[in-house]
């Protein structure tokens, strides 16, 4: 069997807990998904490297059968949050078996959007994506034909960017893409402290101090889990 892969995007679903949670937090969610073995019941498992606003980011939990959800658990950290749902039915998984696909996880789901990976071969491919059309509709998916490399590529890379990148508040990732895209943090300089103040609009101490805070804690959060 020649097995091919598939990178799918699709359009969150108003019957969707977790991308209704997703849409309300800064970074991605990042899910596991698992088949009790016996039953027809699944265990879910979220996780983002943020903290999450029970007010906020579970307002949906007011109702959560109408997501089929059995039970759930929350954990939520200053810099780290997980979600545990026990559900009597997942149509997103089950659209996976009923067709034979394989699914790479964790896949992501990112303000409402879900991003994964699908691998089998062709006949079960195309049975798996006409289904799906059928169930988000057809201008609620893009698909991209992918390998195993650049699918594990996905995996890591959303998990361990927005892991990483969570240690920055949103101005610091901002002022520091500003400096990355002005080549102010080249290894050949392309510009100059002046002009990156003026770019973002502080004081040329200021913007020195936040640059260089955000590098520091880039690479402290990179040691930290590196056990160094």
């Amino acid at each position: 069997m020649k097995v091919i892969g598939v990178r799918v995007s699709t359009k969150g679903s108003t019957n969707s807990f977790f991308a209704e949670i997703s849409r309300n937090i800064e970074n991605k969610l990042n899910l596991y998904v698992y088949k009790h073995p016996n039953d027809n019941i699944y265990l879910t498992i979220a996780y983002t490297p943020s903290s999450l606003d029970p007010g906020k980011s579970f307002r949906s939990m007011s109702n959560i059968e109408k997501f089929k959800i059995i039970s759930i658990e929350k954990q939520l950290g200053k810099d780290e949050s997980i979600i545990v749902a026990l559900k009597e039915r997942c149509e997103f998984y089950d659209l996976i078996e009923n067709y034979n696909v394989f699914l790479s996880i964790p896949y992501i789901i990112e303000n409402g959007r879900r991003v994964f990976c699908v691998f089998g071969d062709q006949r079960n491919i195309d049975k798996y994506l006409e289904n799906l059309e059928a169930y988000y509709g057809k201008n609620n998916i893009t698909t991209k034909k992918t390998t195993l490399n650049e699918c594990i590529r996905l995996n890591i890379g959303g998990y361990v960017t927005s892991y990483i990148l969570s240690t920055l508040t949103k101005r610091e990732k901002e002022i520091l893409i500003k400096a990355f895209d002005l080549g102010y943090i080249s290894h050949r300089r392309k510009t100059t402290l002046e002009d990156l103040s003026l770019e973002i609009g502080l004081a040329k101490p200021t913007a020195s101090i936040m640059v260089r805070k955000a590098i520091e804690k880039l690479v402290k959060k990179i040691l930290e889990n590196n056990n160094i």
